[in-house]
């Protein structure tokens, strides 16, 4: 299933940019969280992120990870983190698959590129994003891109 014009949205977002290796993702994930906390942030929600690499890659994968957290900026970071009051994707193309593995995120990807393929006027222009939620028990993945209008 598709969902056309979603949103991603959060507000007091820290963000890393990292390139990491498909098996070490969970590794990069935790980090991430342990570092943030270290600097006197309290995490809200889950970890999402926004693949910058090719569909498929599993090797040297640029991604950026983000979490919003309680606390408004307050400092505490290295300069490799960014603080963002608020971050917004609109426009976003989306399907969710559930689970969170590399199998699931290849199906999900599979029936993306489909539905970016059907695409009138429109194109992607952003990363694509992977987005966690549990819901009774089970993870699901929410897996999308920003679009925009083509010029004419």
């Amino acid at each position: 299933m598709i969902a056309h014009g979603q949103s991603i949205t959060a507000k007091n977002v820290i963000s890393l940019n990292c390139v990491v290796d498909m098996e070490m993702m969970n590794a990069a994930f935790t980090d991430f969280i342990d570092n943030v906390t270290q600097a006197g942030y309290t995490p809200v929600g889950n970890v999402f992120f926004a693949n910058g690499g090719e569909l498929m890659q599993t090797e040297a994968i640029p991604m950026q990870l983000f979490v919003s957290v309680e606390e408004d900026y307050h400092g505490g970071l290295t300069e490799e983190f960014n603080y963002r009051t608020y971050f917004q994707v609109r426009r976003v193309l989306q399907t969710r698959v559930k689970g969170m593995s590399q199998l699931d995120f290849a199906r999900g990807m599979e029936t993306l590129g489909e539905a970016i393929t059907k695409l009138d006027g429109e194109y992607p222009n952003t990363p694509t994003f992977f987005v966690f939620t549990e819901f009774e028990g089970e993870v699901y993945t929410d897996i999308g891109v920003g679009l925009q209008f083509e010029e004419s």
